[in-house]
């Protein structure tokens, strides 16, 4: 086979002329896809703005009213200083107070009071009910005057000092001082 230039070169031609005429179809199927997408879009916002202008004309117009002028800026005055003392003075006050009474001045002491009822199971005759007069006797101590008077005895408070020791319990309390000496390491002392 033998090769000719002018059919090589016509070839050529028709090869680029279609090579051209494929990237001018693409461009302008480019194009066309191009102006389709801005004709959506223009309809798009076409839509919006007529739903928009729609529900612009359902909304109701208030009147027009004169703006207030601004409200001055707040200042301390005499009765928001002494609200703020008053509340130093009672709640901060008092609970400082207090706080240092229990802390310096009172004493773990603790007392509690006891009292107690004695009920008898005698049968009282009838006669008892009509005017009291076997009361009146005034013989023999009642159960509640024997039991009171042995809880006030010295009896009774030598029985529980032996077992608590009353005395170390209703002395006021000794501090302890501690004191550093230089021939002994340490020496408590008591005031």
């Amino acid at each position: 086979m033998t090769h000719n230039p002018a059919q090589s070169t016509t070839t050529h031609h028709t090869h680029a002329a279609r090579k051209q005429q494929k990237l001018r179809e693409r461009e302008e199927a480019l194009r066309r896809i191009e102006k389709k997408r801005h004709d959506r879009a223009l309809a798009v916002a076409a839509r919006e703005k007529k739903r928009e202008t729609a529900s612009q004309a359902t909304i109701l117009t208030l009147p027009v009213t004169s703006i207030v002028p601004p409200v001055p800026q707040a200042r301390l005055h005499l009765r928001h200083r002494l609200s703020f003392v008053s509340f130093i003075i009672i709640v901060l006050g008092t609970s400082l107070f207090v706080s240092w009474y229990l802390w310096e001045r009172a004493a773990d002491r603790y007392t509690s009071i006891a009292g107690f009822a004695v009920h008898s199971e005698d049968m009282n005759s009838p006669v008892e009910l009509l005017g009291g007069v076997a009361n009146l006797s005034g013989s023999g101590a009642a159960d509640e005057e024997v039991l009171y008077q042995f809880i006030q005895s010295q009896h009774l408070v030598e029985i529980i000092d032996k077992s608590l020791n009353l005395r170390k319990i209703w002395s006021p309390p000794q501090r302890t001082l501690i004191r550093f000496s230089a021939t002994t390491p340490l020496v408590r002392s008591r005031i």
